[in-house]
């Protein structure tokens, strides 16, 4: 038997289903996804600023900006800078995005309101760890924060 081949281009084009999803599916779709404390963060500040951060932390977007970049710096002050593109696709570079105290709160709220587990809420701010790049001073110097094996040697000088 040979490949099925369309015989006209117009009937190339696939239609929609006959049968649409069932409804009783479609609920158990729907719990299924509100059920994920992700889904609840995100829909539960999808107009905010902190929806903005937790789209970046999570590494879902939106398909259209504004966005915040894959990464962002907490400096000395408390700042947490990241890149930025607005809503016109105008980019900006480490342009301040909170404090870290507004940013704490906000989610500690967030938990409250979403009644969070110990596990949900460990896994948010286990997310915006790895998104926020510590570079506050600690009073180390460069050498200190190179892994012990490669530092350099210090060479005995003979006392005489």
């Amino acid at each position: 038997m040979g490949h099925f081949r369309p015989r006209s281009k117009a009937s190339r084009l696939i239609s929609a289903p006959k049968n649409p999803v069932p409804r009783a599916l479609r609920e158990e779709v729907a719990d299924l996804l509100l059920s994920r404390w992700f889904v609840r963060a995100l829909l539960a500040t999808e107009n905010d600023r902190l929806g903005l951060i937790l789209r970046a932390a999570l590494e879902m977007p939106t398909v259209d900006p504004p966005w915040l970049g894959p990464s962002a710096i907490l400096n000395d002050d408390g700042l947490i800078r990241s890149n930025w593109v607005d809503e016109h696709q105008v980019i900006t570079v480490g342009a301040v995005v909170c404090t870290l105290d507004d940013l704490l709160g906000n989610c500690r709220r967030l938990c409250d309101q979403l009644a969070f587990t110990q596990t949900e809420a460990d896994m948010l701010f286990g997310k915006l760890r790895q998104w926020i790049k510590d570079f506050r001073t600690t009073g180390q110097t460069a050498e200190d924060r190179v892994p012990i094996e490669y530092r350099k040697k210090e060479v005995d000088t003979p006392s005489g």
